[in-house]
């Protein structure tokens, strides 16, 4: 159920400020009666755009008054306005620029309490120790997460120490302490960690981590670890109501990939009920329980100009997330599709990712192409999977059934509803391998294994001897055709 003590974020638009060339607007995810998860997933590739969106919501979010910010000019597009709106559950925030002027003005109602946290990329943080005392929780958000300047800039920021800031309160308040303790031994059970004035820099701090192994400094364990403090001090301030919203810039720097599932599960976990909006590049942060349960998935992509587009969650409920017989169909390899720029590829299952990549490897051709995982788990699988890619904006998308009555059906049907838009192909054998059933014969009691569906390859996955005269021609006009499409811009 909804937190009335906190103000989510619904809903924000930006045109003219950076590569928001149009005006986009990106709806989000947040607790209430009729959705159990906020957790916000922003998926895409470098510079498309998905940490402008938090720096957006940071700049909206000020609270060092209504005044404004100077722009530079590669903030802003070229005799375009700038337009930022937000909107929250009980506010509205403005930053609008007027004239193509560098400078935009913020407005924001009188009633907004749009407290926030931000966890920045690892590339953003300086890993150091020096100290600067914030004496409060309050104070600490007011001085380091807010743009204290009229001059914004992205890679200069009062990021650097601000987790030893942190972390000095914390330690200092036993219920801080004991509460910070619980969301730390998610990520490291049965370790414990102290904090003591540094021996040989003056006003600074040392970070003591101690497990079964023993004690270490906290530069001696990865600058990973930085971002796991920063992710427990922001679930901290939204347990503690001193923050509504947790954003995060790419969790994953730095970190082993125990640690990144780790992370996913957390989040997940109080995302229930917390907003919690998360930009990644990393295909082990997609959490579909979320998802079902209410949470976004939002795309970002950057043809010269951004676009936005959001999954409906709707379409992920006909396609079961964790089927017994074909676990990866929303599986890692599979959920990487959501960080490729468009040109994927859809087969029906595991066995078709191999024997295709067989066929290309033998006709010679030496490209890399981008299957869908390990197939869509079945042709009826493959529609639903496609209408997920065309929720998320995806351009160009190949289906390949197989030849058989069952591969015509569902190839007719998905041309019926993308035919004009996607390239759905049926390959000219039964199977892309050779299926095999077992008959009895009641005359003598016993079983014979036959073929009932012809492939192009054989049971063990190996190109057959009639290759050449039967398929050679046709699946290297297939492949040619899937160029021309992906190549094709329009």
């Amino acid at each position: 159920m909804e937190n009335m003590n906190k103000d989510y974020i619904k809903q924000i638009s930006i045109q003219g400020f950076r590569g928001f060339k149009e005006k986009k607007t990106i709806n989000f995810a947040y607790p209430s009666k009729n959705c159990k998860s906020g957790l916000n997933i922003l998926v895409g590739q470098n510079c498309s755009g998905k940490s402008t969106i938090l720096e957006c919501i940071k700049l909206l979010n000020t609270k060092y008054g209504d005044n404004g910010y100077f722009l530079s000019k590669l903030m802003k597009h070229n005799n375009i306005n700038l337009e930022m709106t937000m909107n929250t559950t009980s506010s509205v925030s403005t930053l609008t620029s007027y004239d193509n002027k560098y400078y935009a003005e913020l407005k924001k109602s009188t009633n907004a309490n749009g407290e926030y946290f931000f966890v920045p990329a690892k590339k953003n943080i300086a890993n150091n120790n020096l100290y600067s005392n914030s004496g409060s929780i309050q104070s600490f958000i007011m001085n380091n997460q807010y743009n204290s300047s009229r001059t914004i800039n992205r890679r200069k920021s009062n990021l650097n120490n601000e987790y030893i800031s942190a972390l000095t309160i914390i330690y200092a308040e036993e219920k801080l302490r004991t509460e910070f303790n619980k969301i730390f031994n998610k990520f490291f059970p049965n370790t414990t960690w102290n904090l003591y004035m540094s021996d040989e820099q003056e006003n600074s701090f040392v970070v003591d981590i101690t497990d079964d192994s023993g004690e270490t400094h906290l530069e001696g364990v990865g600058d990973g670890l930085i971002t796991i403090l920063y992710i427990c001090i922001g679930l901290l301030l939204l347990k503690e109501n001193y923050a509504n919203v947790l954003l995060i810039d790419e969790p994953e720097v730095s970190l082993h990939t125990d640690l990144i599932k780790k992370i996913s599960s957390v989040l997940s976990e109080y995302a229930k009920k917390y907003q919690i909006i998360i930009s990644t590049h990393s295909p082990y942060l997609i959490n579909w329980n979320a998802i079902q349960d209410g949470g976004k998935l939002i795309r970002v992509v950057n043809n010269g100009k951004i676009e936005t587009y959001e999954l409906d969650n709707y379409l992920i409920q006909d396609v079961c997330i964790e089927p017994s017989n074909n676990p990866h169909i929303y599986g890692t390899t599979a959920k990487e599709v959501f960080f490729l720029k468009d040109n994927i590829i859809l087969v029906e299952g595991q066995e078709d990712v191999v024997c295709y990549r067989k066929v290309i490897n033998r006709l010679g051709i030496d490209k890399e192409y981008n299957f869908y995982g390990w197939g869509t788990g079945g042709a009826t699988n493959l529609m639903q999977i496609m209408k997920i890619l065309n929720s998320l904006g995806y351009k160009k998308v190949v289906a390949l059934f197989d030849g058989d009555e069952a591969g015509l059906k569902s190839s007719d049907e998905c041309k019926n509803l993308f035919g004009e838009k996607y390239l759905i192909e049926n390959i000219n054998a039964e199977d892309i391998r050779d299926k095999y059933k077992i008959i009895y014969h009641d005359s003598t009691g016993k079983e014979e294994k036959i073929i009932f569906k012809q492939g192009i390859c054989d049971q063990k996955f190996r190109i057959k001897e009639d290759f050449n005269e039967k398929y050679s021609k046709n699946m290297s006009e297939l492949f040619k055709k899937i160029d021309e499409y992906f190549n094709n811009k329009n």
